[in-house]
């Protein structure tokens, strides 16, 4: 009897299998629910403005964005197009990549893409620093369970989510939906 492979991150960011490292899962969880939103726009719905939300007294999340906007702040340019803001975002996954150790060399950042292939792009980068963070987990190395290790894990989640919930504020602020 032949044993299949498991799935790749990749399979698991555009699927629903269940992962069973939580922080790692919560991740994979935040990249497959923009991935979802995201893969099938538009040249119009790129093209559409974004401006990053900023989190108030009352949100339930307010160190959100930490990892590139400060504290309270979505991360991301403070106005420009949905494109833009995806493009921050996977410099910002590339960022958290190489400082796990995925072996890309500083000053190199990811290529800027057309429009209709960042969904991919961010699935990509994802993988990668995903990849990075499973290997160090599965290895005897003291840094999974570290604070290090977390930490990178909750900003890439962290990051993630803000740039998802700056993508979907776009519409929602149109509508009237929000207050800022």
């Amino acid at each position: 009897m032949v044993e299949a492979d498991p799935p790749a991150i990749r399979d698991l960011i555009i699927s629903d299998v269940a992962v069973v490292d939580a922080p790692l899962a919560a991740l994979i969880s935040e990249v497959r629910r923009l991935h979802d939103r995201i893969h099938g726009w538009s040249p119009t719905s790129w093209r559409e403005p974004c401006v990053p939300y900023r989190f108030g007294a009352n949100s339930p999340e307010p160190g959100s964005g930490a990892g590139a906007g400060g504290a309270g702040v979505a991360a991301g340019p403070g106005t420009g197009t949905r494109a833009d803001r995806t493009r921050a975002l996977a410099v910002e996954l590339a960022d958290l990549g190489r400082e796990a150790g995925s072996g890309l060399p500083t000053g190199v950042g990811p290529p800027r893409l057309a429009d209709h292939a960042l969904a991919d792009q961010i699935a990509v980068l994802a993988t990668d620093l995903i990849e990075t963070l499973a290997a160090a987990a599965a290895s005897a190395a003291p840094a999974h369970g570290s604070f290090s290790w977390n930490d990178l894990v909750e900003r890439a989640r962290l990051a993630v989510r803000a740039a998802r919930i700056d993508l979907e504020t776009s519409r929602r602020w149109r509508a009237g939906g929000l207050q800022r």
